[in-house]
């Protein structure tokens, strides 16, 4: 996937950061869209798999490392999951 719907999704929507955040809004039903870089862990990708199946959102596998993820979003910290 590129990076277009991210980079759309950073002017449009409010965005969040870290696994921790995404899985609890996941449980909550807050979430539409999921974000993953393509080194994010195995297990970290699984339970968002999982939360996001019970939750009918929509996974996209980015093609970038967490590093030049961050550098887009313009983050001091590695970003391998984000969602809104």
């Amino acid at each position: 996937m590129s990076l277009q719907d991210l980079k759309d999704a950073l002017k449009k929507k409010s965005l969040v950061f870290g696994s921790n955040s995404t899985i609890k809004n996941l449980k909550n039903g807050k979430t539409e869209v999921v974000f993953l870089a393509n080194d994010c862990g195995k297990e970290i990708e699984d339970t968002i798999s999982h939360y996001a199946g019970m939750a009918n959102a929509k996974i996209i596998k980015l093609d970038k490392p967490r590093t030049e993820i961050s550098i887009f979003c313009k983050k001091n910290f590695s970003v391998s999951v984000i969602s809104y």
